[in-house]
């Protein structure tokens, strides 16, 4: 089960589990992770780390 997650500015993502922590750095060459949450938030970080963030749109 998840327990915490967090990315930062320099795009590092960390989600900790019960047992365990992954640990994703960004990429100069390519978007190293994403993220979509259930309401429609979404988060990728793009090519050397900088964070694309999109907020749900109310009543979408």
């Amino acid at each position: 089960m998840v327990q915490a997650a967090a990315a930062n500015e320099s795009g590092l993502l960390l989600i900790e589990f019960d047992d365990a922590v992954l640990r994703v750095e960004p990429d100069e060459n390519y978007e190293a992770w994403s993220f979509a949450g259930p309401d429609g938030d979404k988060v990728i970080c793009l090519p050397g780390g900088e964070l694309a963030v999109w907020a749900a749109q109310p009543g979408s």
